[in-house]
């Protein structure tokens, strides 16, 4: 950590462009998707709560400047829980576990479409969300007893022998490993499933189910691993190096805490840029709202063409391809 104690303000500057990187992407993500037609209000609201964790993660990476540490109640509160970063790590935890829901309601979206469809209604994705807001507030608890507040000092304390490797272990596993290994798998299921669905089909007549699996098969092949390689490789160094730090290995996570999670957080930022700014649709509902387009033209109800026509499109070709939109929304 020496070389950021030498250069505090370089590093503060570098957290304020990523965490204005974040704020906005992850800003505009929330007010585009609300603006979105094609997308079903239960992908919106997991897209969204993932968003909002990013957007919180940014809010709260910021250089903040650190007074001295009044006395009483209102000291050890200060140090427990906002010297500790503990809410900076709640988001972040917060971003993983939406990330993998995000996944898991991508997952049956799309290879069980018929159960995705009573499963995950908007009173159970409600729901959902609010429990995993809450359990990750559970998980991630533990982070205000990690600063003790002794005399009007905040002292950062780990645990020690076994206790701490177990924290380690628990850490490494619960926020990085599991959520990593259910990523992949999913996404590599998914990626099977729709390359023996769009052989088949191809090989059918159903010629209009099969370039709507085409597309949603590229959009996956694009964004879905896309998604889950940037996570694994931008909290990889802080995970491993942490981990390595609980087993007695004392100089990776310490000489380097600061520059692995500055690493790590910009899993934060780039989200926004592989979700939304990467996709088309995206794109053009952001340049209908910069360009008030949005105000002057009439909107067209799904189903609809312009003119008011009802769409004759096949209801399971019009399914599917409201996933394969969803998909490249993720």
């Amino acid at each position: 950590m020496g070389f950021w104690e030498n250069n505090k303000l370089g590093y503060n500057i570098v957290r304020i462009l990523l965490s204005i990187t974040g704020i906005n992407g992850n800003l505009l993500v929330i007010l585009v998707i609300r603006k979105i037609r094609p997308m079903r209000p239960v992908t919106k609201y997991y897209i969204t709560s993932l968003a909002v964790a990013d957007l919180l993660a940014s809010v709260f990476f910021l250089p903040y400047p650190y007074g001295e540490v009044p006395s009483g109640i209102g000291g050890e509160i200060l140090c427990r829980l906002w010297y500790s970063d503990a809410i900076l790590y709640y988001f972040f935890a917060a971003s993983t576990y939406n990330l993998v829901l995000v996944t898991l309601e991508r997952y049956w979206a799309i290879i069980y479409p018929v159960k995705h469809l009573t499963m995950f209604t908007e009173q159970k994705a409600k729901l959902s969300l609010t429990l995993l807001w809450i359990l990750t507030l559970i998980l991630e608890f533990f982070t205000v007893f990690l600063n003790d507040y002794q005399d009007g000092v905040c002292i950062l304390e780990w645990p020690t022998g076994a206790a701490l490797i177990l924290l380690g272990i628990w850490i490494f596993l619960s926020e990085y490993a599991l959520p990593l290994v259910i990523m992949f798998v999913a996404y590599y299921r998914i990626l099977r499933y729709l390359r023996e669905r769009n052989r088949s089909m191809q090989n059918g007549s159903q010629n209009g189910i099969a370039s709507a699996f085409v597309r949603a098969k590229v959009h996956v092949v694009k964004m879905l691993y896309v998604v889950t390689v940037l996570f694994g490789l931008l909290w990889a160094p802080n995970h491993i190096t942490h981990l390595l730090f609980t087993f007695g290995v004392q100089n990776p996570y310490e000489e380097a805490r600061e520059v692995v999670i500055l690493i790590g957080f910009c899993n934060s930022c780039v989200n926004p840029f592989v979700y939304g700014f990467s996709n088309p649709l995206f794109r053009k509902t952001l340049k209908r709202m910069v360009s008030c387009v949005s105000l002057k033209s009439p909107s067209v109800e799904p189903g609809r063409t312009q003119n008011g026509q009802q769409n004759q499109q096949h209801p399971r070709v019009s399914r599917i391809s409201e996933n394969a939109q969803e998909m490249s929304m993720l």
